[in-house]
């Protein structure tokens, strides 16, 4: 069976900051169904209006926003489920399946996803100096976090 994974102290209550603003800029940007390309690279824009069969696709390196509705990702037996005010990070291209579990044509599922590149990662990887102990933590290969208010701050920037 499937194991729903368990996300870090900081995730286990209801996100703690509003994307209701982002959200309504991407709802006014993108009005059809469908994954859209941004001018700004890497950045995409994301709407449902229904909920989605389970897909396979690849993850990219990078940062996926739910603004408003929900998102199960499945990694073999692990479950994720993200939702409004919480951000999924994959750290490697990784192969998943992925539906959108909430959505209707009045509160549409939105997201954002803001791909990296691995390059300038590895660069500021380099800089940071990691010692082993944080490199041996065992860090997973996609997370579910509490979105940090700082971070939607930025994203509200790119998005409008």
């Amino acid at each position: 069976g499937r194991v729903e994974m368990k996300m870090s102290a900081s995730t286990n209550n209801v996100a703690c900051v509003d994307t209701g603003r982002l959200a309504g800029v991407v709802s006014q940007i993108v009005r059809n169904d469908g994954d859209h390309a941004t001018a700004i690279p890497g950045l995409s824009l994301h709407r449902r209006n229904a909920v989605t069969v389970p897909l396979h696709c690849i993850y990219g390196l990078g940062i996926g926003l739910t603004l408003q509705g929900s998102k199960q990702v499945m990694v073999g037996d692990d479950v994720l489920t993200y939702s409004p005010g919480q951000s999924m990070v994959t750290s490697v291209d990784l192969p998943v399946v992925s539906n959108v579990i909430k959505a209707s044509v009045a509160q549409p599922f939105l997201g954002m996803m803001l791909t990296f590149d691995g390059t300038v990662v590895m660069q500021v990887a380099e800089r940071l100096r990691l010692s082993q102990r944080m490199k041996d933590n065992g860090f997973r290969p996609i997370t579910v976090q509490s979105l940090d208010a700082k971070v939607l701050d930025a994203l509200e920037r790119l998005g409008g």
